[in-house]
């Protein structure tokens, strides 16, 4: 199980350190780099890793990092994260199973930040999801129309009745990783998009060297800046 990882109280324990509203939690990432895996368009590390910290990614703004080597412990974590989904996902023999913390007082099970994340990454290449719903597959058109449903939900863009809304609460946490399940089957069987590779997860990177984020251009370059 992913939640039993060190990294994962490791990451969050920085993600509480940048206390910033476009800042995402544990969850939020999980749904996040799930999006990123099952797009049908292939979405490179150096796109993809700023909006964890931005919701526009824009390289140029001020780094999250106090210095080079806490930069290449957290990535070097969020690839451990990324690479533990893409291995869950390749498992026939279980189901996926997303991120959700519960509620201590009511017991309920918060899914609304993992569906955050989930959007977050939609929205990286929104028209690459049309290819789904323009396909025969109905299973994978029916999972993105209700995870799309989940994200516009969270995010305060969809708002439905209240009597609706008690049982999107009580359904979704079961219903997001056969979705997710469905999206990366019509991935796999439809899109030329090839398989997300694993990503190297650790080694510090001197400023000349390849970015650890798998962009192609040199550290200095891309994520260091």
């Amino acid at each position: 199980m992913r939640k039993d990882e060190e990294w994962v109280d490791l990451l969050e324990s920085f993600f509480l350190k940048l206390d910033g509203d476009e800042t995402m939690i544990m969850e939020e990432l999980d749904g996040f780099l799930t999006g990123v895996i099952v797009c049908p368009a292939l979405i490179m590390p150096s796109l993809w890793l700023p909006r964890i910290w931005s919701l526009t990614g824009d390289p140029s703004e001020e780094s999250v990092f106090e210095d080079d080597e806490e930069m290449n412990s957290i990535i070097g974590m969020i690839m451990l994260h990324f690479n533990s989904i893409v291995m869950e996902l390749r498992d026939e023999r279980a189901l996926y199973e997303p991120l959700l913390s519960i509620d201590n007082i009511t017991g309920d099970i918060l899914w609304e930040c993992w569906a955050e994340g989930f959007g977050r990454a939609m929205a990286i290449a929104p028209n690459s999801w049309n290819a789904i719903m323009t396909s025969d597959d109905a299973e994978a058109s029916a999972a993105l129309a209700g995870l799309r449903r989940l994200a516009d939900f969270a995010s305060n863009e969809r708002v439905l009745p209240l009597v609706l809304e008690d049982r999107l609460h009580e359904t979704a946490p079961g219903l997001i990783g056969p979705w997710v399940e469905a999206l990366n089957a019509w991935r796999i069987s439809y899109s030329d998009t090839a398989a997300p590779p694993l990503r190297a997860a650790s080694g510090k990177a001197g400023r000349n060297d390849p970015c650890p984020c798998g962009s192609g251009r040199k550290y200095k370059k891309c994520c260091l800046n």
